[in-house]
């Protein structure tokens, strides 16, 4: 499962990829990243952040390779 992070009128929206019509709303987006990243690393699914004009700016992938540190394993 993909958790994408998105500029939104009120700050930045959390939403994942099943269900994009439910969307949390954060007024920072490094909170918006924090828990997005938690629940990608639960999921073993995919961490998408947008920028300002929405496009993509970064990825994360989180498989059963990667420890709950985040960091990967060699």
């Amino acid at each position: 499962m993909s958790f994408w992070i998105k500029p939104h009128p009120r700050g930045w929206t959390v939403f994942g990829d099943t269900n994009p019509t439910k969307e949390d709303v954060y007024e920072s987006r490094d909170e918006a990243i924090a828990i997005a990243r938690h629940a990608a690393r639960l999921t073993k699914g995919e961490l998408v952040v947008c920028g300002d004009d929405g496009l993509v700016i970064h990825k994360e992938t989180f498989d059963s390779d990667t420890p709950p540190d985040g960091t990967k394993r060699p």
